[in-house]
């Protein structure tokens, strides 16, 4: 009997050694993740608001802004006002908001245009926007 309980014991702890392995491949996988999630693209995009736009259609915007950032197609998302960086020739800080989407491929970017969050998003505040101007780049 007692050997059948020290065999019992050994098996038991024998067993439980593989957790230590379970948690470094757990971890190796969240690594993987991380390198395989670097965005491919990153959509930015700078809004002009017009003369006159009310603070009620501000707040309403910055929820859209929130909203938008829920989109499935977008990897990572950032959105805010232009930052109070010193002054020089080559910054531009004339705009209201930017964001800041990135995305996994050319093709999610692209089904992104169509997303319904993205329409409804365009469809709620374009009367606010006096400029829109956007710049896409690859992550290399």
């Amino acid at each position: 009997m007692k050997q059948f309980i020290i065999l019992f014991i050994s098996l038991f702890i024998w067993a439980c050694q593989p957790a230590s392995n379970v948690e470094e491949a757990s971890q190796a996988a969240s690594e993987n993740k991380s390198e395989t999630m670097k965005p491919a693209l990153i959509h930015t995009v700078y809004f002009w608001t017009k003369e006159g736009t009310t603070e009620e259609q501000l707040n309403a915007f910055e929820k859209g802004l929130e909203k938008l950032g829920t989109c499935p197609q977008i990897l990572s998302y950032h959105w805010g006002p232009p930052a109070p960086t010193e002054a020089r020739g080559v910054v531009d800080n004339s705009y209201a908001y930017a964001i800041n989407s990135h995305f996994a491929s050319v093709e999610d970017e692209k089904e992104y245009q169509t997303e319904p969050i993205h329409l409804e998003f365009i469809e709620n505040h374009q009367d606010i926007w006096e400029k829109v101007v956007v710049y896409d780049n690859m992550v290399q």
